[in-house]
């Protein structure tokens, strides 16, 4: 039987290949034409898929957008005109408060100043590669990564309202930048950590995020209702959010922000909206902050204000964030984690359960994660120490290996 030459196109599909990674196969792969442009070099979009079926219908899909009829009228407008309505139209629907005001900045302080001008149906990769060369060279090298995020995003937009016939920063490869090395505090720490937290003012929500993995602004914006006495559980539901100083008018408008900054918004992800189960030792220490805050409601009297929520300063007003994160930043050394980020207790919590062998659906669910392989990349390196205990858990379920001389 005659051979299929490897990486042969099937007619009238259009020029797909082999894929490949590493030398090695992995599925199939086919680019659709972009529009010319006078001037411009001959640029293609890819498309992958495990087989041709998958990638020609990809293909044809694209090729469909590039057919539909795109809005004349209203791609006129320049990239300025159309990332200030995305932002107060479409963006403002979906984002959390922080979200919202960090990307009002990118517009504002990166994207405008260097495309801003161009009519956004003429807007081109090369456009977008100098935007971020532009970044790059600036005062703000680091911020690349989020750059491209924004207006990703808002391009998309475009493209779904039919003002783009493609996205064009889906050409433009950026190189993101790596997470932040977390610092996990060993087992053998804790006790005395533990122990040098207990005569701070800050210790319950402390020992909270080091036993739940609970994030920073989700212990913020806890209330006395989401917690669960009869079944041993918090109900993480929101989370608290402090805008940075300089917060534009336009933005106080599109979050309606009344607090000095601080705004009680959802979680981070969708799975972050949560039921965790805590021990007796958190129900405890629970009920002794009730005891703390009731002595600070008689101490504070009628400037006392209340907010239901379990963590408040002295007169019951929100706890800033920022507050949590500078205090940790003053006592770390004191108690015995120097270079201990607040965010690491929570990171200490992950790979404690998963020392522990705890499923990783189960830590997911616990971390509020979007994914279980969100989870699994980002505590990768707990991995090799679990192959060695499970190699020697199973060595002492099999007989031993006998060899004749």
């Amino acid at each position: 039987m005659a051979r299929k030459k490897k990486g042969r196109a099937r007619q009238g599909s259009g020029a797909i290949t082999d894929w490949t990674r590493n030398g090695k196969k992995v599925g199939r792969k086919g680019f659709v034409d972009l529009p010319r442009v006078a001037g411009e070099k001959r640029q293609r979009k890819a498309f992958y898929g495990r087989s041709d079926e998958e990638v020609i219908a990809k293909m044809d899909e694209f090729r469909a957008q590039l057919r539909a009829d795109i809005d004349v009228d209203a791609s006129k407008q320049t990239v300025a005109q159309y990332l200030t309505q995305w932002l107060e139209n479409v963006a403002a629907l979906n984002l959390r408060a922080i979200t919202l005001d960090s990307y009002e900045r990118k517009i504002r302080c990166h994207i405008i100043p260097s495309i801003g001008g161009i009519p956004l149906k003429d807007l081109r990769p090369m456009h977008l590669s100098r935007l971020y060369s532009d970044v790059k060279n600036g005062k703000a090298s680091r911020s690349v990564p989020h750059v491209h995020r924004v207006i990703h995003k808002a391009l998309n937009d475009a493209v779904r309202h039919k003002l783009l016939p493609y996205n064009p920063a889906s050409l433009v490869e950026v190189k993101h930048e790596e997470p932040a090395e977390m610092s996990v505090i060993p087992p053998d720490k804790l006790p005395a950590i533990v122990e040098a937290l207990r005569s701070d003012w800050l210790y319950p929500l402390l020992y909270l995020a080091l036993s739940t993995g609970a994030r920073r602004g989700e212990l913020c914006s806890l209330r006395w209702e989401d917690v669960d006495w009869a079944g041993s559980a918090l109900r993480l539901r929101r989370s608290t959010q402090e805008l940075p100083g300089g917060v534009r008018t336009t933005i106080k408008k599109l979050i309606n922000l009344k607090v000095r900054g601080v705004v009680l918004g959802r979680t981070k992800t969708a799975m972050g909206k949560r039921v965790v189960r805590v021990s007796a030792e958190d129900l405890d220490l629970l009920r002794y902050q009730q005891h703390v805050q009731m002595k600070a409601r008689q101490q504070a009297g009628s400037a006392w204000v209340e907010t239901g929520l379990v963590f408040t300063t002295k007169k019951g007003m929100a706890l800033r964030p920022s507050t949590v994160t500078n205090h940790w930043g003053l006592i770390r050394e004191r108690v015995g984690a120097p270079g201990v980020r607040f965010h690491d207790l929570r990171h200490t919590h992950i790979t404690a359960l998963f020392k522990a062998g705890v499923h990783p659906k189960v830590v997911t669910e616990r971390a509020g994660h979007s994914t279980s392989w969100f989870t699994m990349d980002r505590y990768g390196h707990v991995i090799p120490s679990m192959q060695e205990e499970a190699v020697q858990k199973f060595s002492g379920l099999m007989p031993k290996a006998v060899v004749e001389p």
